[in-house]
């Protein structure tokens, strides 16, 4: 079974479209690994997010700090491990392991808001993007990160589809 957690977490950021994890309560142990690995993660004002693994005797959550690692502050994440406590919204958006809260009176909309932006600037370039952010950051040096990149954006600014686009933006004088 924790392979096949290993697999779909993994997934999350290797499949092309924009993954998002809507966090509307309390998210502990895998449930926590499961929105780290997403892409955008919103947390509802009341969400809190726990690595509750120490808790029980001789316990630790391996496989979710692999998730909270790749998001955090390595130091952070294994605070979060270690440590076992518990963390609210605002904390979990300080430290990076969401992107943003939401009141409570607005969360359905903005859940709605946001995955329907993200459907309708869904694109090839999009996915371009997700997989050249992710690559990149798994290299080393800046200047072959930045190599990475700008290979993808010379790539994008020569494609068909791009170009098209960019005579109807021009053609509408540059409004949307």
């Amino acid at each position: 079974m924790l392979e096949v957690c290993a697999d779909v977490n993994a997934a999350l950021s290797e499949v092309p479209q924009v993954t998002m994890a809507a966090v509307g309560g309390a998210c502990v142990a895998g449930g926590v690994q499961l929105a780290a690995s997403c892409d955008l993660v919103l947390a509802h004002e009341g969400a809190s997010f726990c690595l509750p693994g120490v808790r029980s005797p001789g316990g630790f959550c391996h496989t979710p700090a692999v998730a909270v690692g790749a998001r955090l502050a390595p130091h952070k994440a294994l605070e979060l491990a270690l440590l076992g406590s518990e963390v609210g919204a605002a904390e979990a958006a300080r430290i990076g392991l969401v992107n943003s809260v939401v009141a409570a009176s607005e969360w359905p909309t903005a859940v709605d808001r946001t995955a329907d932006q993200l459907a309708r600037t869904f694109s090839k370039s999009v996915a371009d993007g997700k997989r050249t952010f992710y690559r990149q950051l798994a290299e080393k040096h800046l200047r072959d990160r930045y190599a990475l990149a700008t290979d993808a954006m010379v790539g994008m600014f020569s494609s068909p589809a791009y170009q098209e686009s960019m005579r109807a933006f021009l053609a509408r004088g540059g409004k949307k």
